[in-house]
């Protein structure tokens, strides 16, 4: 159970806007604006 949900992750999205954990863990983009906002 715990490594489905390991393995799952790497395709969920996280923030708002939302971004891919992939690309994230690739480098694509910095997830800091996603993750705590404009305020």
């Amino acid at each position: 159970l715990i490594a489905g949900a390991w393995r799952a992750s790497a395709s969920g999205e996280v923030g708002y806007p939302a971004v891919k954990v992939a690309d994230v863990e690739a480098g694509k983009l910095d997830p800091f604006d996603a993750l705590f906002g404009a305020d």
